[in-house]
């Protein structure tokens, strides 16, 4: 744990960001009482798995997020314009 006082938060705060980004605590002081603490966001077991997978090359990140409006219809072969979600139940119909 990183301890400081307000005074060198103020000056220091790109550092003491970076060093809570890598897994540190900051204990803020003022005259020698903690005021406040600055803790890492925790990730989900999900977050952390997904980035270890990237790391080694399981598994590449998007490069944007993802937006649903850009999705464009799917023609089939019938002619007819169908979302996804639409196209996969029309195809599994004769499959339930």
């Amino acid at each position: 744990m990183i301890r400081v006082s307000a005074k060198e938060l103020h000056d220091r705060t790109q550092e003491l960001l970076a060093s809570v980004r890598s897994g540190e605590t900051v204990e803020v002081t003022e005259s020698e009482q903690t005021i406040a603490r600055i803790l890492p966001v925790e990730k989900s077991y999900l977050e952390l798995r997904i980035q270890e997978m990237a790391r080694q090359g399981l598994l590449r990140l998007p490069l944007q997020p993802f937006d649903p409006d850009s999705m464009r219809p799917i023609e089939l072969k019938s002619g007819q314009n169908l979302n996804l979600v639409e196209a996969l139940i029309e195809d599994r119909e004769d499959r339930c």
